[in-house]
C-alpha cells in the first residue's frame, strides 16, 4: 500500500479497503488521501498480469498493470482537525511503548523460564 515516505497518496486494495471507516483512519494519521481500487482480487490480477507478460501479450509488467488494472474510485481525503488530534496521540503512542519495552522483555523471559 505504501509508496515511500514521499508519498502524495496511498492506495489501498483488499478486504480491508471496502471499510470507509478504516480508509478514513489511514487518511486522517497519514495526513494523505487514500484512494480505494475496484480490484477484490489484488493478488490473483498481480498473477494475471505476470503470465500475460508471459505469454506475450504485455511487453512489460508496467503495461500490462497499465491494460488490466480497473481504476480506482475517489480519493478519500483526510480530516485536518482528525489528523492533528491523531498527531498529538502518536507522541502519546511512543511514550508509552518506550516504557511498556523493558514489560515486555520481562514477559519473555518469564515464558521461556529464565
Amino acid at each position: 500500500m505504501r509508496t515511500g515516505k514521499n508519498r502524495e497518496k496511498d492506495i489501498v486494495i483488499g478486504g480491508g479497503a471496502a471499510s470507509h471507516l478504516w480508509r478514513q483512519i489511514i487518511a486522517d494519521t497519514t495526513g494523505k488521501p487514500v484512494r480505494r481500487s475496484r480490484t477484490l482480487e489484488a493478488s490473483s490480477l498481480g498473477a494475471a498480469m505476470c503470465a500475460a507478460v508471459g505469454a506475450g501479450w504485455h511487453a512489460t509488467a508496467a503495461e500490462a498493470a497499465e491494460a488490466m488494472s480497473d481504476k480506482t474510485l475517489r480519493d478519500l481525503q483526510p480530516s485536518i482537525p482528525n489528523w492533528g488530534r491523531y498527531t498529538e496521540l502518536l507522541e502519546t503512542y511512543r511514550e508509552f511503548y518506550r516504557n511498556l519495552c523493558g514489560a515486555f522483555s520481562e514477559l519473555v523471559h518469564f515464558r521461556d523460564g529464565q
